[in-house]
């Protein structure tokens, strides 16, 4: 593996988070539930990008991908570039510790239950979700409140933190007829929605649900409108 040639640092890194278990690497195939390179790369870059956005709601806030098996891949090179103390950051290491108790949170709803869809127990997995709550957590550095309520998602009880039943019915008009909802895809649109999904959830702190998840959709659309329109006139 491209990584694993290159040092340990970043499976090292995964593993103090939990969001790796001890002693086990990255998967070489990305599979439903599996741990990957391009899914921490991503996560770590969306937490830097999160912090350098300063007003959310008038910015342009789509979380990234990092390439999958590019050892230069410019956005992950870059980050390590601009930030040498990376894998000592106090406060990154706080969140991927974060992520992997919601991780384990969701797995564990649904644990022993019967005729769940696959995708369900590992939805906090999916590259569009995870690279959005990371994205939300970096936004949200100087907003210790907000934080601790972005945290706290996997504590919601009464039904899976994620709510993945609501996510799959969340859409937009324009949508077409075969899109899924939230959390099964990882394209670009996927990653902005959850973004603004993630940092409603966090004005509040109730959890997510299927209004919510309606509101930050259209949030999404009528800012990328907004955004579109500002440029046309820049």
């Amino acid at each position: 593996m491209i990584e694993t040639a290159k040092g340990s640092d970043l499976r090292a890194w995964a593993q103090k988070t939990g969001i790796l278990p001890p002693k086990k690497d990255f998967a070489d195939q990305p599979t439903r539930g599996s741990i990957t390179v391009r899914l921490v790369r991503s996560f770590i870059v969306n937490y830097y990008r999160g912090k350098a956005v300063i007003d959310f709601e008038n910015s342009q806030t789509m979380p990234i991908l990092c390439a999958s098996g590019v050892e230069n891949d410019y956005q992950w090179t870059s980050i390590i570039d601009e930030n040498p103390e990376l894998w000592k950051e106090d406060k990154l290491l706080e969140v991927g510790r974060q992520y992997a108790l919601l991780v384990a949170a969701q797995r564990k709803t649904f644990a022993g239950q019967k005729g769940v869809k696959a995708d369900y127990p590992v939805k906090a997995l999916n590259l569009a979700v995870a690279s959005a709550w990371a994205f939300v957590a970096g936004a949200l550095q100087n907003n210790p409140t907000r934080l601790q309520r972005h945290f706290e998602l996997r504590d919601e009880s009464g039904h899976d933190p994620l709510d993945a039943s609501s996510l799959a019915q969340g859409r937009f008009k324009s949508d077409s007829a075969n899109y899924r909802g939230l959390g099964y895809r990882t394209d670009a649109k996927e990653r902005g929605r959850l973004a603004e999904v993630f940092y409603m959830q966090a004005e509040k702190g109730k959890g997510l649900s299927l209004a919510l998840i309606q509101n930050a959709i259209r949030k999404y659309e009528m800012k990328a409108i907004q955004l579109e329109m500002d440029e046309d006139e820049g």
